[in-house]
């Protein structure tokens, strides 16, 4: 049987993205900048594992993302393409699929820190789990997605960075003070840790698992209104809509149960 188009046409385009100068530089400077942080303080070695990994290449996946989405749009081939086999909601779902390629790499940001971590001399500081050590990669994953929603959804020069500075303003406005949990655990991106003049006091009170199930379901939501942006059948895509916005519900309240 061949292979579905999206997923065959979505390994291309994740080598395209992989190869993207934003990419390779974007991880390059993460994981120099990880290494780095392992030479401080207990709070710097996890926020090397947990924080500056999302916090560097969330934003790359984000744009990186967003100009593969709108390529065709900005060279003017937009009427030249469109009698392609391949349409518009297949080139959609291949860009989606092509955000796997960040996360990935993010992935091997985190394991060679971990690597690095665990490598050093002396006892262990802080050990983040599993979950905590999943969220920089999901983190990237919903960033690339939401990148290619935003092409689809705001075709025009400077939406991509209108839609990043009102995320970077939700992130500060929700702050991660030990006041407010809650808006800290709800944002798209959050420091896992509680920290006061570079030392850690404590823990984002909230069920790891369940946060990062959270921020899947906020990636799925961006994916799903991506392709709602393409000509096509809609139901089955509002019915997946709908699900993944009661998923989220669903695991944003389970943090804190």
């Amino acid at each position: 049987m061949d292979e579905c188009p999206p997923l065959r046409l979505g390994r291309w385009e994740a080598a395209r993205l992989l190869r993207s100068p934003l990419v390779v530089l974007g991880c390059l400077l993460a994981q120099v900048l990880c290494l780095r942080a392992l030479h401080g303080s207990a709070l710097d070695h996890y926020q090397a594992m947990t924080l500056l990994p999302g916090f560097v290449l969330g934003p790359v996946a984000f744009f990186a993302a967003n100009l593969t989405a709108s390529r065709e749009r900005r060279a003017g081939m937009t009427h030249v393409v469109a009698v392609v086999p391949v349409d518009l909601r297949q080139r959609t779902a291949a860009a989606l699929v092509a955000t796997a390629g960040p996360a990935a790499l993010t992935v091997l940001v985190v394991v060679v820190t971990v690597l690095a971590h665990r490598a050093m001399p002396g006892p262990p500081l802080v050990r983040p789990g599993l979950p905590e050590l999943a969220v920089p990669p999901v983190t990237v994953l919903a960033a690339g997605q939401l990148g290619v929603m935003t092409a689809r959804w705001l075709p025009w020069p400077g939406a991509a960075a209108s839609v990043m500075l009102a995320l970077v303003l939700w992130v500060q406005g929700s702050g991660a003070e030990f006041r407010r949990p809650v808006w800290s655990a709800l944002a798209p991106f959050a420091e896992l840790d509680i920290n006061a003049g570079g030392r850690i006091i404590g823990f984002l009170p909230v069920s790891m698992p369940w946060h990062v199930a959270y921020l899947l379901c906020l990636g799925a939501m961006a994916a799903v209104a991506a392709l709602l942006a393409t000509p096509g059948p809609r139901r089955g895509l509002l019915v997946a809509g709908a699900g993944a916005v009661l998923a989220a519900v669903l695991c944003g309240w389970r943090q804190f149960g």
